[in-house]
C-alpha cells in the first residue's frame, strides 16, 4: 500500500499561537482520514522510498530550503510543503513600542512597531517566500500556505485548490 510520511515542525515557533499546532494535528488527522488505503506515519527522517512526504511547519528556519527540499524529495514519489503561519506572523498590525521575544531562542528585543519596521518585516517574509517557493519549484514539490486561523471549510478549500486533497 502507499505511503504518507507526515514530517511535523516540532521547534517551538510551532507552538506560538497554539493554533499552529493544533492546525497541524488536525491535518495529520484529515490525511489519515482522506486516505484510507494508505499507510500514514509520522517521521523524523525520511524512510520509505517512493513514499508522499508531507512537511508541515513555518518554515522559519534559518536552514537553506534546498537542502532541506533535497533531503525529503530524494527517492520520494512526491513532496508537499505545508506552510503554517498565523495571522500575526502574517500581516502584523503596527503598534508602536514592543517587547518581541524569540520563540526559538527566547532572545528578547524591544522594538517600535511603527509602519517602517512592519513593511521591513513583510518584505523579508516575502523574500523569505520566494527562497522556498523557488526551491519547491526546483524540487518539483507543492508548496501552500494555509493560514493557522483559516476556518476549517476555507483550510479544505485551500488543500483541494492545490491538488493535495479531492472531493
Amino acid at each position: 500500500a502507499p505511503v504518507i510520511e507526515i514530517f511535523r515542525d516540532r521547534s517551538p515557533s510551532m507552538s506560538v499561537p497554539p493554533a499552529k499546532a493544533a492546525l497541524c494535528d488536525y491535518l495529520v488527522g484529515l490525511f489519515t482520514a482522506a486516505a484510507p488505503t494508505c499507510t500514514v506515519v509520522e517521521r523524523e527522517e525520511p524512510k520509505t522510498p517512493r513514499s508522499v512526504r508531507i512537511l508541515l511547519g513555518d518554515t522559519l528556519t534559518e536552514d537553506d530550503p534546498d537542502a532541506v527540499l533535497a533531503r525529503f524529495a530524494h527517492k520520494a514519489a512526491g513532496v508537499i510543503v505545508v506552510r503554517i503561519l498565523s495571522r500575526e506572523e502574517t500581516a502584523p498590525a503596527a503598534g508602536g513600542a514592543s517587547e518581541l521575544v524569540d520563540a526559538e531562542t527566547g532572545e528578547r528585543r524591544e522594538l517600535v512597531l511603527d509602519a517602517d519596521t512592519v513593511g521591513a518585516y513583510l518584505q523579508a517574509l516575502a523574500d523569505h517566500t520566494a527562497r522556498w517557493q523557488s526551491a519547491c519549484r526546483r524540487h518539483a514539490a507543492h508548496f501552500l500556505d494555509l493560514g493557522a486561523d483559516l476556518p476549517r471549510r476555507e483550510r479544505l478549500a485551500a488543500l483541494a485548490a492545490a491538488g493535495i486533497l479531492e472531493g
